[in-house]
């Protein structure tokens, strides 16, 4: 196995997601240290300050390349999101450049968790699923000094894999004055609005 490689270049948000998705699946959305844990992590890798990378100092493996080696986690371009949502087009693709963010709260672990422990109560199949992805698609616009605002609209999406079934769920929040509201499918959010939020803001 060769070891010492470079095995390359991650983004922090994507980095932050798929810990969203590990440790959902490990511990069944029932992990009283990950949200903690996750707001230190992200307090690492949120703004980019003395350095644009990182370099984890513990080695990672990639299977199917047999390599033992290291993961550069590439720290937030803050300019993307802001001149996209500003509509401009400086260069050709540049409506396509990603949102690398990191939200402002494990969202995506927390909406699973409260899917997935209330699922008799909400009438849906997730009790016994896993997560196979989660998204964040930020729809607010931002500050030149506050990117991170664009977060305060976000969709948040989940996809539950259950046995060879997957189902995508995606749930709209935002957040006005300390004002949360919350949209989504008909049958999981409606009625359940005020349900839904006293849930999200206690992570439970």
């Amino acid at each position: 196995r060769n070891t010492g490689a470079w095995l390359g270049d991650v983004a922090a948000s994507d980095a932050l997601a798929a810990w969203e998705v590990l440790r959902f699946n490990r511990h069944h959305g029932k992990d009283p240290t990950f949200e903690k844990n996750w707001t230190t992590l992200r307090d690492l890798l949120y703004m980019p300050s003395y350095a644009r990378v990182l370099v984890p100092r513990t080695p990672g493996v990639d299977v199917k390349r047999n390599k033992i080696g290291w993961w550069r986690i590439v720290l937030p371009r803050t300019a993307w999101i802001g001149e996209r949502k500003k509509g401009r087009a400086h260069a050709a693709g540049f409506d396509d450049l990603p949102s690398d963010l990191i939200p402002d709260q494990p969202w995506a672990y927390r909406v699973a968790s409260i899917m997935r422990t209330n699922a008799e109560f909400l009438g849906t199949t997730f009790a016994s699923c896993d997560l196979g992805r989660v998204s964040y698609l930020p729809t607010a616009r931002p500050r030149h000094l506050e990117p991170g605002r664009v977060f305060r609209e976000v969709d948040v999406t989940t996809e539950f894999v259950c046995e060879a079934r997957r189902h995508l769920v995606t749930v709209s929040l935002k957040r006005v004055d300390g004002q949360m509201t919350l949209t989504g499918p008909r049958g999981l959010v409606s009625g359940r609005v005020q349900w839904w939020n006293d849930k999200l803001r206690s992570g439970s």
